[in-house]
């Protein structure tokens, strides 16, 4: 979903108990979503309140790659393969 041609996508989940048009309803409301961010409000909301320290996340995600390539190398993978995954994860990092 694109609240505005051009953005980011944004995916909602919902109870498939909800109809398209209660849910065309819901989200096609005036200022439903931030259009800095695409995202819905009430989630930008949750996301303000919630700090992780960014060292945080980069030591999660080191380990994640690290585990990986260590597995890739003890099955005789291919590790330009897995950094090729994590660069179109994340391009701005290097690996």
């Amino acid at each position: 979903m694109r609240a505005h041609h051009g953005a980011p996508p944004c995916e909602i989940e919902y109870p498939t108990r909800v109809g398209k048009l209660r849910l065309l309803q819901l989200i096609g409301q005036p200022n439903f979503f931030n259009e800095a961010t695409n995202l819905p409000i009430a989630l930008d909301l949750v996301d303000s309140m919630v700090n992780l320290p960014a060292k945080f996340t980069d030591e999660f995600v080191a380990e994640v790659v690290g585990r990986v390539l260590e597995f890739i190398d003890k099955n005789n993978g291919k590790m330009d393969a897995v950094k090729v995954f994590f660069t179109f994860l994340n391009p701005q990092k290097q690996f």
